[in-house]
């Protein structure tokens, strides 16, 4: 009886170190991945797209606008996220003007993603359907926001910490 045990001792604990070195290396690779400059991240995006020189331009000049909206963006609602702030924060907020200051923000949020798909589609026409596939599959991924620079958006969180899932 004791000799299994120490059998079992021996195999919980070879598993927990396997897990261990795994999830090592795990970590490793993705933080290498992760904190690779903006350049190098860029670079090697436009290599798994196999862009050619001035397709390369045309992304360059898609990423730079996307940015520069984002940034646009941002400084538009940095008033109207100080209000709501505030109004928050008051001992009785209005909630007339917090629903005011959603709208306005809808309304940015709204504008913006209508200028970016027209930013989007005039990439993708100096796209061949190859190239244009793979930017599309990338884009469903949601990293392309890292490769752009832009901070992912998080989806809204319920109860349990999880995402809710959305039916077709």
């Amino acid at each position: 009886m004791t000799r299994r045990l120490v059998w079992v001792g021996l195999v919980v604990s070879l598993a927990l170190n396997l897990l261990f070195v795994g999830g090592a290396f795990h970590a490793r690779a993705t933080a290498e991945r992760l904190t690779l400059r903006p350049e190098i991240r860029t670079q090697r995006f436009t290599e798994q797209l196999g862009l050619r020189p001035q397709q390369r331009q045309a992304y360059q000049a898609f990423r730079a606008q996307a940015r520069e909206r984002v940034a646009g963006m941002r400084a538009d609602l940095g008033p109207t996220f100080q209000e709501m702030r505030d109004q928050l924060g008051a001992d009785a907020p209005d909630p007339e003007r917090l629903a005011a200051g959603l709208v306005r923000m809808a309304d940015t949020r709204h504008a913006f993603e209508r200028d970016m798909a027209g930013l989007t589609g005039e990439f993708l026409r100096t796209l061949d359907p190859v190239q244009m596939r793979r930017f599309l599959n990338f884009a469903r991924r949601k990293s392309w926001q890292n490769t752009l620079g832009l901070i992912p958006a998080r989806g809204p969180r319920f109860g349990n910490g999880r995402r809710q899932r959305t039916e077709p």
